[in-house]
């Protein structure tokens, strides 16, 4: 790899991921920090590990930021679906109850179950809420078991729902903070290359002992350029 494509793709900040460029950063202070005679002045040195280690951890609260959004939407659907299936195995006990044909029915299914299956989510929540309160209307024959499930299921979605709401907040600034400190890192790791390859313009050798240009190709999904889980699309 000639170092001026290297330096070129790390400036126009497209080529490479976020793990690549955090592992490259990683593995060559370590190098220069291991030798006796590096070509690379301290300072720049010293410049480097700090704005590699601010980009470590602007990347790494990214990474959890992520995640945590992850885990909201897998507990939100979960509550969705355990609610679903509730008004879809207690259909015949309403239809039993009060004929399919009675306003009564038509106070938890005035569209049949059609009206559950394709609901989203903002809908689910009216739905829900129409559901429980019709079953406390008529808990004297439904029973007591019957509605308080119904209304556990419901308070377990809207917390859920509520959770998943908090924990995606506001990511502005996290990505703000992980953009702008990468730029700064791949500036600081091209300005560097250079440095180095100017004292090795007849020593190709001495230039390639200050890097491992392997790291730049391990990371192969480059999907959200981050290497990061995507959290998954949600189902309603």
């Amino acid at each position: 790899m000639k170092f001026e494509k290297l330096t070129n793709d790390l400036l126009e900040n497209k080529q490479y991921s976020r793990n690549e460029i955090n592992l490259f950063g990683g593995d060559m202070i370590a190098r220069i920090k291991s030798m006796i005679n590096s070509v690379l002045p301290p300072a720049e040195l010293t410049v480097l590990e700090t704005l590699h280690n601010q980009f470590t951890k602007h990347l790494s609260d990214f990474t959890n930021k992520t995640y945590i959004q992850i885990s909201g939407t897998i507990s939100k659907q979960d509550a969705f679906d355990d609610a679903l299936d509730f008004i879809r195995t207690k259909e015949g006990i309403i239809k039993g109850t009060f004929r399919k044909e009675s306003a009564e029915y038509a106070e938890f299914y005035a569209q049949g179950l059609s009206a559950y299956n394709n609901a989203k989510v903002e809908e689910m929540k009216a739905l829900l809420n129409n559901y429980v309160l019709a079953a406390k209307k008529h808990q004297a024959k439904l029973g007591v078991d019957f509605v308080n499930e119904v209304t556990a299921l419901q308070t377990a979605y809207e917390t859920a729902r509520d959770e998943q709401v908090d924990k995606k907040g506001d990511n502005s600034s996290i990505q703000a903070q992980l953009r702008d400190s990468r730029t700064a890192l791949t500036m600081q790791l091209s300005s560097c290359i250079l440095m180095i390859a100017s004292k090795h313009i007849k020593n190709p050798e001495g230039f390639l002992a200050y890097f491992n240009f392997g790291l730049l190709e391990v990371d192969n999904d480059k999907t959200g350029d981050d290497g990061v889980v995507n959290p998954p699309e949600e189902k309603k």
